[in-house]
């Protein structure tokens, strides 16, 4: 087996791996990607690596890393944040020690590249790559939560929030800083040019309102999310719900092979005692006018119950933990953490 970087000519097998990978134990979705590299484009330091059987030329595993410097407990610190780690479900056997192997590579390079420690999100539901994480000496340091709210009728807007479509990355992201200010995880500058082309392609809007404020990320263009698996539920009350969807508006209940279209809101700024109603409302009404599906909007456990009311009424809702693998010794890493969207 031989471990060596992507290359553009890997595309179309990645695409592949990542289609007949679909995630989640409820609701089953796939990912049908166009260019498996756009996410780690995103990061300006970044390295693609995979596992290929030299023999038949065929793509066993892959995954992503991306070094970074952080503000963590007041100090700067470099981490490589993990991601795209992938399995062929149609290798034949060994895929867990082929992963492991990877995942060793991964602590060398990332260590010559002056990293700490390695973190990345896993979800709670993940048990097989729970079960991985645990065997190479990870440690769970916090969990975000992710709701799915349904967008399916017009909500009564409120005149006093501001829609803004042209965001200055530089100027938002200092103000940023400024809030998130007692979030462990907070990512130093890296490319300015970089994040504002990010910014140009993927952000329709950020929404505020006071001293509350969110931003809408749409990369569904970069990718069509497939239903491969839904619960016996939704199978049952589906036909109950198309039939009744033509009298009044329900949420979309979606069947196996639907594709759904969702729009990701990020940093929520929330103080405490102010309601994240006008924000939702607003988005929820863009949503509709562009036909997406669902909104997901997520808050970190840590940040105070007042965060939850985010996902009064979602769909459904799923946790994320975030994981660290030291490769000097233990570094603390406190929550609530930030959550960079490009982690998504």
């Amino acid at each position: 087996m031989l471990i060596r970087q992507a290359v553009p000519e890997d595309n179309q097998a990645l695409c592949r791996m990542e289609l007949l990978a679909p995630q989640g134990s409820d609701i089953r979705i796939t990912e049908n990607r166009r260019n498996f590299f756009f996410k780690s484009s995103m990061f300006p330091d970044n390295e693609l690596l995979v596992i290929e059987n030299e023999k038949t030329g065929q793509l066993i595993s892959v995954m992503a890393y991306a070094p970074m410097d952080f503000r963590i407990g007041g100090e700067t610190v470099r981490a490589a944040y993990m991601f795209d780690w992938r399995t062929n479900p149609e290798a034949q056997r060994g895929i867990d020690r082929t992963m492991l192997r990877l995942w060793l590579t991964l602590q060398d390079h990332a260590r010559a590249k002056g990293a700490r420690f390695i973190f990345g999100h896993v979800k709670s539901d993940n048990n097989r790559a729970i079960s991985i994480y645990d065997r190479v000496g990870t440690r769970t340091e916090g969990t975000r939560r992710f709701f799915t709210l349904p967008v399916f009728h017009k909500m009564p807007a409120d005149l006093d929030v501001q829609i803004d479509t042209k965001i200055n990355a530089i100027q938002d992201y200092h103000e940023m800083e400024q809030v998130f200010a007692d979030h462990d995880m907070w990512p130093l500058m890296d490319n300015p040019a970089l994040r504002q082309e990010s910014y140009d392609k993927y952000l329709c809007a950020k929404i505020s309102k006071g001293s509350t404020s969110c931003k809408i990320w749409d990369v569904s263009h970069e990718y069509d999310r497939i239903v491969m698996g839904v619960p016996r539920l939704y199978r049952t009350i589906r036909p109950l719900c198309n039939a009744l969807g033509k009298i009044i508006a329900l949420p979309k209940i979606p069947a196996s092979g639907d594709s759904i279209k969702i729009w990701s809101l990020f940093d929520l700024v929330l103080p405490e005692g102010e309601s994240p109603v006008p924000l939702l409302r607003t988005a929820n009404n863009m949503a509709l006018k562009a036909k997406v599906d669902y909104l997901v909007v997520s808050v970190d456990l840590a940040q105070g119950s007042h965060m939850l009311a985010a996902g009064r009424g979602a769909l459904a809702s799923l946790d994320f933990h975030l994981f660290i693998s030291d490769l000097e010794g233990k570094q603390a890493v406190k929550s609530p953490t930030y959550y960079d969207i490009r982690y998504l």
